[in-house]
């Protein structure tokens, strides 16, 4: 999560990021792939991926259709 900053206490009190070490004065997290709410967030993104991939291969099929 390079260059985001967030409020560190709530997203580490859901359990979404775990604090992993400390170079200097910041501290460095991961996502927590254990957690529900990842989990969740996780397939919410692959099936948006999957519907946008689906709309632009039938755009394509259509294209190939026309040309023809």
């Amino acid at each position: 999560m390079s260059k985001i900053i967030f409020k560190r206490p709530p997203i580490v009190k859901l359990g979404i990021v775990t604090k992993t070490r400390r170079i200097g004065r910041a501290e460095l997290y991961k996502l927590n792939s254990n957690s529900p709410v990842v989990k969740k967030l996780i397939e919410l993104d692959r099936d948006i991926s999957k519907k946008l991939m689906q709309e632009e291969i039938n755009k394509q099929k259509l294209k190939v259709k026309v040309m023809v």
